[in-house]
This record gives structure tokens, sequence and C-alpha cells, in this order.
């Protein structure tokens, strides 16, 4: 089965989509995180809601999952 590239194109095609939309759920988690510390920011004071926000925003985007689903991409490649 791996020796047909039709089968072999499939397969990095579904991992591939299966990463991105990992990555995407993973961003807009962080998103909604960082939105979440700006609207505290009447109470907590808005530079530190800021500074907070870009702390969140400025993690890495590599959701372990992802990660994981690209090397797959990546071996059958």
């Amino acid at each position: 089965m791996m020796g047909n590239f039709r089968i072999q194109m499939g397969l990095i095609r579904a991992y591939f989509d299966a990463h991105i939309q990992q990555k995407l759920m993973y961003d807009t988690q962080k998103e909604q995180s960082a939105r979440n510390r700006l609207r505290l920011g009447k109470e907590n004071g808005s530079q530190r809601a800021i500074d907070e926000a870009i702390r969140i925003l400025e993690r890495p985007s590599t959701d372990p999952g992802a990660y994981q689903l690209k090397q797959r991409c990546e071996q059958l490649g």
C-alpha cells in the first residue's frame, strides 16, 4: 500500500489537513486567552493586561498534537 504514490499523497493530505486544523484550534485558544486578559484591564490595569496578552500571543504556536501530525507528514513525504 505504501508503494502506491496516490494512496501516500492522500495520506499526506489528510495528515496535513489535520495538522492545520489542530494548529488553528490551538491558536484560536491562545487568542481567546489574550482577549480575556485584555477584558480584565479595568480591574488589573491596562498596561499589565496588555503585557500579559502579548506574552500569551508570543508563546510558540506548536501544539504537541499538531507537531506529531506534521512529523507524520514529513515521514510519509
